[in-house]
């Protein structure tokens, strides 16, 4: 799980999740605001977007510490 600091504005949030060893994307990854009223998963590109409120963002893929 990791965690990303973003200013509190309401704002689209977007990007790539990506192995850090092997840098292949990964697909069906979780990421969440922490007040969980905005969340999105990555497609099999790795990519997601989102409009997120919270200043904190909160990444999880099963399998991965």
């Amino acid at each position: 799980m990791f965690a990303l600091a973003l200013p509190s504005a309401a704002q689209i949030i977007s990007g790539v999740v990506k192995d850090e060893r092997t840098t292949q994307p990964l697909e069906g990854a979780v990421i969440r605001s922490v007040n969980g009223k905005s969340g999105a998963l990555t497609d099999s590109t790795g990519t997601f977007s989102l409009v997120c409120e919270d200043s904190l963002l909160i990444f999880s893929y099963v399998g991965y510490r």
